[in-house]
């Protein structure tokens, strides 16, 4: 579990863990550089094991990308 004040690949600072599942853990933070605040998911060391796996991961990004609403979050790469 990374810690409020945690700096991530030099961009990104951690403020608070949002919640965690099977998956990973969802974090909000602040990107440094442009100055707003965003949500980061960090995936369980091994998730992407399987390909059923990768598939799984893969699909829910491609769902996050088709919504568009200003209560959800938007999908950066």
């Amino acid at each position: 579990m990374l810690t409020s004040g945690t700096v991530v690949d030099q961009s990104y600072m951690i403020l608070q863990l949002v919640g965690e599942g099977g998956n990973g853990a969802v974090y909000r933070a602040m990107d440094i550089e442009l100055r707003r605040e965003i949500a980061i998911k960090f995936l369980h060391v091994g998730i992407l094991t399987s390909a059923e796996s990768t598939e799984r991961f893969a699909r829910e990004g491609r769902l996050l990308s088709n919504i568009h609403h200003p209560n959800v979050a938007t999908l950066y790469k």
